[in-house]
């Protein structure tokens, strides 16, 4: 029950919010209407408007509506009116309403679709003393019109003519001006109009004053038409930019296309700028405005659709009548299927808005509180939507009204802004929860591989004093069993140490301790404990660096690191062939390179192989397996050391990993290797068993230690490690107390 009340309750609150924004935008439409609507100080009747007395210095405009006399099928020219009519004895001009549909034309003896060409006449009276830059400006005469003042001829829109081989349609505004210069004013306007369109005379108010006053009024049209024209593009273009830097997703096409087809509506309808500035095509015109209203609907829809995940095959319907009608006007001459257009855009134009209102409506029901603003938004445009119907099927007279988009538009952008800076929190707050978390992954690994690397210490010690002590005793089955244990304690020692690596690294917590280094030393090394695990491979290894290469500045022990990192990754995806290790100078530096004849990698696996946990290419498993650690373990090692690590591999052919070190200076070179000759052999203690005497046989202490030997203190708290080293010092016949 209480859940029922809430939602009954939900529905009032959102009724009341959209019904007070729709109260306000209808009555700022209303206001707008008001301030710009032309006064009408007396209709025109039998097609004579009396203006006489009018203060245009009060009110500078009026509108011609009202009843002008009509000749169906006639241009007269004016001057040779009294012979046309005589030619067409018995009959009398029609009167028909301005502005409207030259349908309605009574007298004629037709209709509508046989008046494809007509004369519209108004007698102005005006006073006397009336002087002043006038002007009369016709905002929508459907198809050709040509204007004359008291005789002359001072303006036209195309070529109205009674062959239609001849006529050049042209729907723009246009205004016309001149002085007046006596009382009365005779206006005559040729319309015409192809056979097939359904509409055709004079659809809008004619406005008649100041010619200052005209100016300004379709100057601030203009105005107001691009204003709101740039705003939408500006949306347009920053949803395309948005998209093309990598946000791919299909809902900013979707929103380009709608703001695109809304602004190619407007350049085309009310006073149709764009044809102020391209040449004007009556088809094109034609086609273009329906197809921008058909596609403002179908993708406003699909943009309310995917924005709250409503699309379905259920709106498939709409859309294909949508493109129904843009492919009529593209395959057919838009005169040929004008009435089918106008019947399939009066099927999607309000249920359009209607289902996106309902869309939305339930999707605020079900919680989303933010898609009150679409809502808000999608009222903006169904009310657009109502007012156009008004205008473009009831031919009321009404000015370009931007408001209602412009009111939309922020509704949407209001709603896309709360979902981006809630997005952006949640984001934020995720970043953080993943950085704890990861911080708290890195402790755990680190913890785990100390915990686990000094019992495994342990276990290799023993295991390998087993092996060396009971060797001749063990046959030869449990030999290589504890072979293969020292083996996979090995392994799983070097996957601790780089765990352990990467958590140091990343804290920076690694100290170098750089010194003069002699690289072909350090590689002879690690290829001697490469051949201990090559576990009978067919794999050479070559160690291509000449014993007088140069001294190079780097800590020895990362140095070791790095080319066994470096050689035992070369030996785990080489079956068979040469593993080496060179070094060459270049521009002062010592290049070390390690090739292997392996399996190679591609280019897209060259680019992620040194981030962590990565390994090799998909569907490729290594040999002695590993975590993907020892690359990037590598890369960064060596750019401590201020080089550079780079690969370059061949599916099939092998891989090449080469690093820099600097080199150590010449005279540093010479000191430094000096110092090491006379540290090879360094003393063990301060005196000699020489020296004082005594002699390995017979010196001794009293708690059973070898004087001359190593004296070693042992401090654990883990009997187990203790143990461990009392068996590994009897190996190296070193005796520990207790």
């Amino acid at each position: 029950m209480i859940k029922i009340q809430g939602i009954l309750q939900n529905k009032w609150k959102l009724t009341v919010i959209v019904g007070l924004f729709l109260l306000v935008i209808t009555m700022i439409r209303l206001l707008w209407i008001a301030h710009h609507e032309v006064p009408v100080p007396h209709h025109a009747v039998g097609g004579v408007l009396d203006l006489r007395g009018w203060d245009f210095e009060q009110e500078e405009m009026v509108a011609l509506s009202g009843q002008w006399e009509f000749y169906p099928g006639q241009l007269i020219v004016p001057g040779a009116e009294a012979k046309a009519k005589s030619a067409f004895s018995g009959l009398s001009p029609g009167l028909l309403s301005v502005p409207g549909d030259w349908g309605e034309a009574a007298g004629s003896g037709g209709s509508a679709a046989t008046h494809r060409y007509g004369t519209y006449r108004l007698l102005i009276q005006l006073d006397e003393n009336a002087r002043f830059p006038a002007g009369v400006h016709f905002p929508k005469i459907q198809g050709a019109s040509r204007v004359y003042v008291n005789g002359q001829l001072l303006g036209e829109s195309g070529h109205p003519d009674a062959d239609e081989s001849r006529m050049v349609l042209r729907n723009l505004p246009y205004s016309v001006f001149f002085t007046p210069e006596r009382g009365q004013l005779e206006l005559v306007v040729h319309v015409a109009n192809n056979e097939a369109y359904l509409t055709g005379g004079i659809l809008k108010s004619v406005l008649f004053g100041k010619q200052a006053a005209i100016d300004q009024r379709v100057s601030t049209s203009h105005f107001m038409q691009l204003m709101v024209c740039v705003v939408l593009a500006v949306h347009a273009a920053y949803a395309m930019i948005v998209y093309a830097v990598g946000v791919r997703r299909p809902i900013l096409l979707t929103f380009a296309a709608l703001v695109s087809a809304a602004v190619c509506s407007i350049l085309v309808d009310d006073d149709k700028l764009l044809f102020q500035v391209v040449p004007y095509n009556y088809e094109l015109s034609v086609r273009l405005a329906y197809m921008a209203y058909a596609t403002v609907y179908a993708m406003l829809f699909a943009f309310v659709a995917q924005l709250l995940g409503k699309a379905g095959k259920t709106n498939r319907w709409f859309y294909v009548l949508c493109l129904f009608e843009v492919l009529l006007l593209i395959c057919f001459p838009p005169a040929s299927v004008a009435w089918l257009v106008k019947i399939i855009l009066s099927f999607i134009s309000l249920p359009a808005g209607f289902m996106v209102l309902f869309i939305i409506w339930q999707t605020v029901r079900t919680g989303d509180k933010d898609a009150v603003f679409l809502l808000l938004g999608a009222s903006g445009i169904a009310a657009n939507i109502v007012w156009g119907s008004l205008k473009n099927r009831l031919l009321v007279d009404l000015t370009f009204y931007p408001f209602d988009f412009i009111a939309a538009f922020l509704a949407f952008g209001t709603y896309w802004f709360i979902r981006y800076f809630r997005a952006t929190a949640r984001t934020e707050e995720l970043a953080a929860r993943l950085q704890r978390e990861d911080q708290n992954k890195d402790a755990f690994l680190a913890n785990t591989s100390h915990e686990l690397r000094n019992p495994l210490h342990g276990i290799l010690n023993i295991a390998q004093t087993v092996l060396e002590r009971e060797q001749g005793r063990m046959d030869n089955e449990s030999k290589k069993r504890m072979e293969m244990i020292v083996t996979a304690g090995k392994r799983m020692l070097l996957l601790l140490n780089d765990l352990l690596d990467v958590t140091r690294l990343k804290e920076g917590r690694v100290q170098l301790v750089p010194k003069s280094v002699s690289v072909q030393t350090v590689a002879t090394g690690v290829l001697d404990m490469l051949r201990l695990m090559e576990e009978g491979k067919p794999v050479k290894f070559i160690l291509a660096i000449p014993e007088s290469f140069p001294l190079v500045l780097a800590d020895e022990n990362r140095l070791v690191q790095i080319l066994f990192n470096l050689a035992h990754n070369a030996m785990k995806y080489t079956e068979e062939g040469t593993i080496t290790i060179g070094a060459s100078v270049r521009e002062d530096k010592a290049y070390i390179w390690v090739a292997d004849t392996g399996i190679g990698m591609d280019e897209e696996t060259q680019q992620h192989i040194f981030q962590p946990y990565v390994q090799g290419q998909p569907g490729v498993a290594a040999v002695d397996g590993g975590i993907g650690l020892g690359l990037g373990i590598c890369k960064q090692l060596v750019e401590m050391h201020g080089g550079e690590l780079e690969v370059a591999s061949t599916p099939g052919q092998g891989s090449v990993f080469t690093f820099s070190l600097p080199l150590i200076p010449e005279a540093a070179a010479e000191t430094a290797s000096a110092a090491e000759s006379s540290l090879l052999t360094p003393p063990l203690f301060t005196e000699s068993a020489e020296e004082t005497g005594d002699t390995p046989e017979n010196a001794s202490s009293d708690d059973g230690v070898v004087i001359g030997r190593p004296k070693i203190l042992v401090v654990d708290d883990e009997p187990f490690n203790l143990t461990v080293l009392k068996v590994f010092c009897r190996r190296k016949d070193t005796k520990l107390p207790g």
